[in-house]
């Protein structure tokens, strides 16, 4: 597989985003680039982390299966967002969830050893690491938060509100279907689909397929968070 073909998708992730083409080719040729059919299992639950994953084609989701055989969707990962950053130099190092291709999928795996060559070789990509690690903690407070509420209802509020300021628009455009919005939100998918129609008959939303529109006042302090 040619590697120089996937340059510019590399580079739209903010960790390489300063680095030249010559620059980001010397790396990556010490790195492996694997292609994963849709489900395939890129990293099981418990297994050690030892790499960096970077997405360079499809989606990848990060779910983890509770004791019920339920399926939590902690994110969906889309080209040039990356996975195990946060867990690489951490005293446990396995994954605490899931990591599998939600489509045919092509992932740059860089190893622990040229991260921390990097690190402390390039300032640019040193605070960009610790920026995305941060984010990764904020992510998955986020989806602490949503887990905890008691309803339903109160889950997709919160989750309309953080679309709604990453989007800045009260037409929410979903990002995926209701079956993976639902394992997103930690709950069936019939129990999802009955509460939006609770909604749109008290006129809090109106929906269709692709799209939610969000009739109620939104908090002025939300903020997005990726």
């Amino acid at each position: 597989m040619k590697k120089i073909k996937y340059l510019s998708k590399i580079k739209s992730n903010q960790l390489f985003s300063h680095l030249t083409d010559n620059e980001l080719l010397e790396i990556i040729n010490h790195c492996s680039i694997k292609e994963y059919s849709k489900g395939g299992i890129i990293h099981l639950q418990k297994q050690p982390c030892n790499s960096l994953g970077i997405v360079l084609d499809g989606d990848v989701a990060i779910q983890r299966l509770d004791n019920d055989g339920r399926v939590l969707t902690i994110v969906y990962l889309k080209m040039g967002e990356s996975f195990g950053g946060n867990l690489i130099f951490a005293d446990q190092v396995s994954y605490p969830m899931t990591v599998s291709a939600n489509s045919n999928s092509v992932i740059l795996h860089i190893d622990k050893d040229t991260i921390l060559e990097l690190c402390q070789k390039d300032k640019t990509f040193l605070v960009e690491y610790i920026r995305s690690i941060s984010n990764k903690a904020i992510l998955v407070s986020n989806k602490l938060n949503t887990v905890v509420m008691k309803s339903i209802r109160e889950k997709i509020i919160y989750y309309l509100n953080q679309e709604y300021a990453a989007q800045q628009s009260q037409r929410i455009i979903l990002p995926f279907i209701k079956k993976d919005w639902a394992e997103s939100l930690g709950i069936p998918r019939p129990s999802l689909s009955r509460e939006l129609s609770k909604m749109k008959a008290d006129n809090l939303i109106d929906y269709s397929k692709n799209w939610i529109l969000i009739k109620w006042k939104i908090p002025d302090d939300t903020v997005a968070v990726r």
